[in-house]
């Protein structure tokens, strides 16, 4: 396995494991939706979607470098990945207008618009 395929699926996943703040104004809401959130943690349709990711990604990052975006939806591998494992319920998890560019050699990514991309040296 290509250590970048794992290090881009891994930090997808992440993305996708980060709970929102919830500050609804009704304490005892807040506190359902938080604990709901931690099951995210070890959500099986997150593992799968990062071994499918990671997979897929083995496949190709030796000929091209990849690119993995979201406008306000998972587009191209992303989204495939999604519609294979039913996983559209996730698709509102994904940090929107965000990308990540792999290849062998580097990642670069940025979650949140407007801001510097991240870069992994491999």
């Amino acid at each position: 396995m290509r250590i970048a395929a794992t290090t881009a699926a891994k930090i997808w996943a992440n993305a996708l494991r980060q709970a929102p703040e919830y500050q609804t104004g009704d304490t005892h809401l807040d506190k359902m939706l938080r604990n709901q959130d931690l099951q995210l943690l070890n959500d099986p349709q997150i593992n799968a979607f990062e071994q499918q990711l990671s997979d897929e990604l083995n496949k190709i990052i030796d000929n091209e470098e990849v690119l993995l975006e979201v406008d306000d939806s998972p587009k191209g591998l992303l989204a495939k990945i999604v519609q294979e494992l039913n996983l559209e319920e996730l698709q509102s998890q994904f940090p929107a207008k965000s990308y990540m560019r792999v290849n062998t050699k580097e990642i670069e990514y940025s979650f949140v618009e407007g801001q510097e991309p991240i870069k992994i040296q491999l």
